[in-house]
């Protein structure tokens, strides 16, 4: 049965790019969801090893901070829905 995770995949991106936009777009995912979407993870720990995704813990993964602010100030989104009474 498709999950959400492979409805969304396209055929012709890299795993790691895969990887990217996931963790750009949930934050942090665990391992499980990321193989569901068909990263392996052997890719994850490549991209830790370069430095693009953080590990948090056993299963947990995120990016770095710098890559999530700049995600953020990609998209006005957050800033008009966000009330700083």
């Amino acid at each position: 049965m498709p999950t959400f995770y492979h409805m969304r995949n396209n055929p012709s991106e890299t795993q790691r790019e895969r990887a990217l936009r996931l963790l750009e777009s949930h934050g942090i995912m665990r391992l499980s969801e990321l193989k569901q979407a068909g990263v392996h993870y052997q890719t994850l720990a490549r991209m830790v090893a370069d430095g693009a995704v953080l590990r948090q813990s056993r299963g947990l993964y995120q990016l770095p901070i710098s890559t999530c602010l700049t995600a953020l100030l990609r998209s006005p989104k957050p800033f008009q829905e966000a009330s700083f009474v």
